[in-house]
């Protein structure tokens, strides 16, 4: 599995001005230099969003929760051309890895990675509140809930079952170590259905206090989703769908498969067909009508990488990584054909903070405005998409300068925070990386290790004036004085 950063906004208290990124090196209005304790700063607020991996749906309400890095949005799909974010004032400790909806008692539980479970009641969707947490062993990956249990895969910390009959007080009550990495879990009646990396694990959990391993499957690939509908699992691993028998659950057998899918992340199963969320080979849909013999029958290629899944009625809801949420309608299988989305930013690279404003390079999201006026509720204000892969951000004045990856250096002018404007840009010859501004200058690095020095004296038509060669990759840039400071990847 390709390794994933997740970059956090964090607020400073006391700072109403600049906060260089990457530093503790605080710049007051008028350019005076501060120099802050790093032990004595405390962290009160942040923006968690980030890519979307997981999905969950009201279907009697029509909302969507889409799991977003470290936070949840609430989207109104009655229209589904057309969804409305309603909140995103679900905020987690962690990192939001799966979702599962109670749509009776309107609770929404968090597999929220490094944060464990969290529990969430939104039966009033504009304000969400927390219930309650549990901490999990390192890492909350999937979870399942039947009645007052909640099931989680820990990854090599296996099962964790969680007694949620006092949701204000979550407590975990039984355990079993997997032999692999418990990424997802499906319950049905007294089993435990867990995909566990290299293998399905079948878990009798009738006592919740002592769960016991009865059968296993071992799958070629390594397993990351399953689903369990009759006598059938049906399971997603690296190497495709694997339909298992389990029917006599101490001794299940596979029974069919369908192997020509990328790394297929996420599965849901409706009648004769399993829709798959196949990461970067987008949305694929599965004729199982014959368990033995699975045939894909439709696909989508999603604009970005297809991660989680629910299915309700004729539509797909796909957590599309850096594609945001996806709307597919597939009331005919065979043509399945987008009908509506839901961008979330993308995925974060550089900030810096400017007054109450924090502006964001948002890799394919462009640059995001966010009002941090109040710190404990960070709101986005405003936007600009950018043609490149926004990976640094320098405010200036009013303007902000973007490295934008293959997309050069963007001006953009921000004098009105909720209406950024681009009003110049100068074509680097490497994709640009990282940028500082001093004076009438900004300085570019590029990953053709290189630093561009340009004159930005007039915005709305930047020049370069000179360049230098880095030794390797140039990563990013601070000025001070007559010096270039450049953060060269291994090279230092």
């Amino acid at each position: 599995m390709s390794s994933v950063v997740v970059i956090l906004l964090t607020v400073i208290t006391s700072v109403n001005s600049i906060v260089s990124k990457k530093n503790l090196v605080i710049y007051d209005k008028v350019g005076e230099k501060s120099i802050y304790d790093s032990l004595n700063v405390r962290y009160v607020g942040g923006w968690p969003f980030g890519p979307s991996w997981t999905v969950a749906v009201d279907s009697v309400r029509d909302y969507v929760f889409l799991g977003s890095g470290g936070g949840v949005y609430i989207l109104d799909v009655s229209d589904p051309h057309c969804p409305v974010k309603v909140s995103e004032r679900i905020h987690t400790r962690g990192s939001v890895n799966d979702l599962y909806y109670d749509v009776t008692r309107q609770f929404l539980y968090v597999a929220d990675g490094p944060g464990g479970l969290e529990v969430w009641d939104v039966s009033n969707v504009k304000t969400p509140i927390k219930l309650g947490s549990c901490d999990i062993p390192r890492f909350a990956w999937g979870v399942y809930v039947i009645g007052n249990y909640a099931y989680i895969g820990a990854v090599e910390h296996g099962l964790r079952i969680i007694d949620v009959s006092d949701p204000t007080s979550p407590t975990e009550i039984g355990h079993y170590d997997t032999p692999g990495w418990a990424y997802n879990v499906y319950v049905v009646a007294n089993y435990a259905f867990v995909a566990d990396h290299d293998s399905l694990r079948v878990i009798d959990v009738s006592d919740p206090t002592s769960p016991t391993e009865i059968g296993h499957y071992d799958t070629p690939g390594a397993a990351q989703s399953v689903y369990v509908v009759g006598n059938y699992a049906y399971l997603v691993d690296w190497y495709g769908l694997r339909v298992v028998d389990v029917s006599d659950p101490t001794s299940p057998k596979e029974v069919g498969y369908y192997e020509p899918l990328g790394w297929a992340y996420d599965i849901y199963v409706v009648g004769d067909y399993a829709y798959i969320a196949d990461g970067v080979y987008g949305f694929r849909v599965i004729d199982v009508s014959n368990p033995a013999a699975p045939q894909e029958v439709g696909y989508y290629d999603t604009p970005g990488l297809a991660y989680g899944i629910c299915v309700v009625s004729n539509c797909a809801y796909v957590a599309d990584w850096d594609g945001g949420l996806r709307v597919i309608d597939v009331s005919s299988p065979t043509t399945p054909q987008e009908v509506g989305y839901y961008n979330t930013p993308g995925q974060a690279h550089g900030i810096c903070v400017v007054n109450n404003y924090a502006y964001i390079a948002d890799g394919q999201g462009g640059l995001r405005v966010i009002d941090v006026s109040n710190p404990t509720l960070p709101i986005e204000v405003g936007y600009h998409k950018t043609p490149g892969h926004s990976m640094d951000v320098y405010i200036a004045g009013n303007y902000a300068y973007i490295a934008d990856g293959q997309g050069g250096l963007r001006i953009i002018d921000v004098s009105n925070p909720a209406a950024p404007v681009e009003i110049g840009d100068y074509n680097t010859p490497g994709a640009a990386r990282g940028v500082h501004v001093d004076g009438n200058y900004a300085y570019v690095v590029c990953n053709e290790n290189e630093l561009r020095i340009i004159d930005v004296s007039d915005p709305t038509s930047p020049t370069e004036v000179g360049h230098c060669s880095t030794p390797r990759h140039a990563e990013d840039v601070y000025v001070v004085g007559n010096y270039a400071y450049i953060a060269c990847n291994e090279n230092g």
